[in-house]
């Protein structure tokens, strides 16, 4: 079983470089990576507690601290980019962000010190190199903290709050827009509405949609700062129910201070049957390198390099010494998709391991088709 796949996707001394490795505003993308870390320290604190006591401290060495260690890293920089996307939709907990962040930095040292003091001091200082905070290719004379976000308490300021997935204002008037939903989402794609306070207080609210077949949880409560100053409605579509082809469900959230509104897009179409394919949502498909089928030639194929990557592996040409290959003569991964939407101009995107042009007379290169027209060829390295 694999549990985080974005372990080896970024060195740490590259989490100052801009724009951060990951969104904090499309797909949630740096929260997934946050728990995948999180899930990674569970099972690795788990098994470190299962162990003789024997074993446990070359456990710690190898595994645990690395884990903990690698996981608050990412941790203090991925809420110290939530805190700025919180500072632009002026939350309160904006603040409390900031302080998880110094958190996470004392926690780093207290890591390094519990490395360092392990078997009597045995290996003592050999982890204690600088990670926080680089500003170029050389370490930092000292560890420090990223640029803290903050916001000020403003009594005169409407305390409501609401903001949705994908945009990083919040409500001030005209109805927020959410990213459109159909039935062939990702099951871990949601949609969700956020409320929050603006500003120290509390209030109570009540979300209603004009749409029966939608449900949301936490769909009334009391958000309250200092304490519980926000909460996030996950909305649900009964595709049983949802009306075909192309609507709009609409959304207040009242309190007793003031109204905001925010629209859905639903779109609910049908899928030849039988089919087995990737499906497109939301106008973009993305497919997993393996999850192909292949059509060897000449004895040549594509094998799976399984945890290549930033997600679940690789595929490369096998045997490693083919003599040079044209897309007629080479092996072919097919990947078969159906398209919802369309468009005069779509772009294809392959993402591909490092490497180099090491052989001038071969030059490395792919070539692909769509819908088995006339392949085209390009280069992976321009002259």
């Amino acid at each position: 079983m694999r549990v985080c796949t974005g372990v080896a996707t970024k060195k740490y001394s590259t989490l100052t470089i801009e724009p951060f490795a990951w969104s904090t505003l499309h797909y949630d993308e740096a929260l997934h990576v946050l728990q995948e870390w999180r899930d990674l320290a569970e099972l690795a604190q788990c098994t470190y507690d299962s162990l003789d006591v024997s074993v446990q401290p070359a456990f710690f060495q190898l595994v645990l601290y690395p884990v903990l260690a690698g996981g608050n890293v990412m941790e203090l920089y991925i809420l110290t980019h939530l805190g700025y996307l919180y500072k632009s939709q002026l939350r309160t907990s904006t603040n409390e962000l900031a302080e998880k962040v110094r958190d996470a930095f004392t926690k780093d040292a207290d890591l390094t010190d519990q490395y360092n003091g392990l078997l009597d001091g045995r290996w003592d200082h050999i982890i204690d190199s600088r990670h926080i905070g680089y500003a170029g290719r050389n370490p930092p004379p000292a560890n420090r903290l990223p640029a803290l976000a903050y916001v000020s308490d403003d009594p005169e300021i409407n305390i409501l709050g609401v903001a949705v997935q994908g945009q990083n204002a919040s409500f001030t008037g005209e109805p927020l827009l959410l990213r459109p939903v159909d039935p062939y989402m990702p099951p871990s794609e949601t949609r969700y509405i956020d409320i929050f306070t603006r500003a120290n207080g509390t209030f109570s609210y009540k979300i209603q949609s004009n749409a029966s077949y939608i449900s949301l949880t936490n769909a009334n409560g009391t958000v309250t700062a200092p304490g519980n100053p926000d909460t996030r409605a996950i909305i649900t579509i009964d595709w049983t129910k949802a009306p075909h082809g192309k609507s709009m469900a609409a959304f207040t959230i009242n309190s007793n201070h003031s109204t905001a509104t925010a629209n859905l897009p639903i779109y609910k179409y049908s899928i030849p049957s039988p089919y087995t394919g990737y499906i497109e949502p939301n106008k973009a498909i993305s497919i997993e390198a393996a999850h192909h089928s292949v059509e060897p030639r000449h004895g040549i194929s594509y094998t799976e390099i399984p945890y290549y990557g930033r997600t679940l592996s690789g595929v490369k040409i096998w045997p490693v010494t083919p003599p040079p290959l044209t897309p007629d003569t080479g092996p072919k991964l097919i990947y078969d998709f159906y398209a919802t939407s369309s468009a005069e101009i779509a772009r294809l995107t392959f993402l591909l391991g490092a490497s180099l042009d090491h052989d001038p007379s071969r030059p490395l290169k792919l070539a692909y088709a769509l819908d088995g027209k006339e392949s085209r060829t390009t280069r992976v390295f321009a002259d």
